[in-house]
């Protein structure tokens, strides 16, 4: 991404109200120290999208796997699920 385009969908976001909540704009995702199932399935699903964009990420830079694909999204998914965190 070039510079001037950074500094573009920057000013977009800052436009749009768009970063991070505010102090009176807290997350809707946890109310009273719960988390409901869909936050669990969106959690899921951004977990298996970057997987799925680390083995594409992986390809691009010339590795190569071994084995079912599918299993091996599932294998990184539970990884970074385990550390809490993206890679």
């Amino acid at each position: 991404m070039k510079p001037e385009d950074r500094i573009e969908a920057e000013q977009k976001l800052k436009k749009k109200g768009g970063g991070r909540p505010r102090n009176n704009q807290k997350s809707q995702g946890v109310a009273n120290g719960s988390l409901s199932d869909s936050d669990f399935k969106n959690r899921k699903k951004v977990i298996l999208r970057e997987a799925r964009e680390t083995i594409a990420l992986g390809k691009l830079i010339g590795a190569c796997t071994v084995g079912n694909e599918e299993e091996i999204v599932k294998d990184i998914a539970h990884i970074i699920e385990a550390r809490g965190h993206a890679l």
